[in-house]
């Protein structure tokens, strides 16, 4: 005998499932860092799954029901092998679980000036290990990939510095706290990377 799950609940049983494992590790794990880290791998499943949704129907859907962002990209350190999918907005509750579009900055794929953000013991400690020349893939719902490469790596002190837009070039900037070993957060200091888009969107076959 077949029996057919309706969508809805394939949704259920995911949010449930997240729910339980989330709260699961939060009562069994201790430390800020480790419990990012453990919500951000086990929502991977999830995210990817609303990714490859949003890019076949054509616009982004949410990866389990409650969730407030939605997958705008994925983007791939080519050097490192790893990829990413990045969400919606930049705010706490979304970089729990993935890297953020900072609202404000060009929307992945538009040109100008993408601003991206994650946790320097997640998703972003690959950075530590990019290097100037490195090419990125950004892959948008429309199915494109843009390819940058990084032009420059430097430390910031928001206390002094601050992040300006450049609209005008085709420029990926991702940041994340800094210094990467740091036992407290808080520190003012930012890792900054930038890429420059270095072909035009290319649409794989």
């Amino acid at each position: 005998m077949i029996i057919m799950v309706s969508p809805m609940l394939k949704a259920s049983r995911k949010a449930i499932l997240l729910s339980t494992i989330i709260g699961l590790t939060g009562g069994a794990v201790t430390g800020h860092g480790i419990y990012l880290s453990a919500k951000a791998s086990f929502s991977q499943y999830l995210l990817e799954a609303a990714w490859e949704e949003s890019v076949k129907e054509g616009h982004a859907i949410a990866p389990w029901p409650w969730a407030d962002t939605k997958p705008l990209a994925r983007i791939e350190f080519k050097q490192q092998k790893q990829t990413f999918i990045i969400m919606e907005g930049s705010s706490g509750r979304t970089l729990a679980f993935a890297p953020g579009h900072l609202t404000g900055s060009s929307l992945p794929g538009r040109g100008g000036h993408t601003i991206i953000s994650a946790h320097r013991d997640t998703h972003f400690s690959v950075l530590e290990k990019s290097a100037i020349s490195d090419v990125l893939i950004l892959e948008t719902l429309d199915n494109r990939k843009h390819f940058y490469q990084i032009s420059a790596i430097n430390i910031i002190d928001t206390r002094s510095e601050h992040l300006i837009l450049e609209p005008e070039k085709g420029l990926l900037t991702l940041i994340t706290c800094y210094p990467f070993d740091a036992i407290h957060a808080g520190s003012p200091f930012r890792y900054r990377v930038d890429a420059i888009l270095i072909n035009n969107p290319v649409k794989p076959l």
